[in-house]
């Protein structure tokens, strides 16, 4: 049957908007992952401890991979790497490797987990959302984490190198005089605290 003019066009249902969303993220995921894994690999286990919810494809009543993963989220077992081995549109799909803390000369036993399923932190609309979404994942896994993870894992040292490379971005961007203006206030900044510690001494 023919629309009329006057007729809207009836919009996609959501199993078509899911199947154009995997399609979608399908063509994106093999770049994603390959990013992830070669510079990311720090945002992925914490991913993991902060966020993940089971292991994906095992037997529910032997439990047994779930259970090594909630052993590895209360620290009982320490994650050796993580990778990424699916992107789809409910999340991110890893592999790690995790073993017991070792003392000096001990070997310990590596265990793998396939298929360990972290959700996104919100639904996604598109794979052009999969950036922020790993950005905002990250910054949330780490502040879930808490202070300790952070300072351990060299949180604060990012945060203050990418502080400092937008600030640089920012006054190569000024004209000079507010270039001459920065640089005046550090000095000065700098002479104060000097003149207060010789004040003290």
């Amino acid at each position: 049957m023919s629309t009329t003019p006057n007729e809207e066009p009836q919009a996609p249902d959501a199993a078509t908007k899911r199947a154009e969303l995997e399609a979608e993220i399908s063509n994106r995921g093999k770049r994603v992952m390959s990013h992830m894994n070669a510079d990311h690999e720090d945002s992925l286990v914490a991913y993991v401890l902060a966020f993940a919810t089971g292991v994906e494809g095992t037997d529910p009543e032997l439990d047994k991979e779930d259970a090594l993963l909630r052993n590895v989220q209360k620290g009982m077992l320490t994650i050796t790497s993580a990778q990424l081995t699916a992107v789809d549109a409910d999340g991110f799909l890893l592999e790690i490797k995790a073993s017991e803390t070792a003392t000096a000369g001990e070997k310990c036993e590596v265990l793998t987990l396939s298929n360990v399923r972290v959700p996104y932190d919100k639904p996604i609309e598109s794979a052009k959302d999969l950036h922020h979404t790993a950005i905002a994942m990250h910054q949330k896994a780490y502040h879930k984490l808490g202070i300790w993870y952070k300072t351990k894992n060299g949180y604060y040292k990012q945060v203050a190198k990418m502080v400092a490379f937008l600030s640089y971005k920012a006054v190569r961007k000024s004209p000079p005089s507010v270039v001459a203006g920065v640089a005046t206030l550090a000095v000065a900044t700098a002479a104060a605290g000097y003149l207060r510690h010789k004040s003290r001494a």
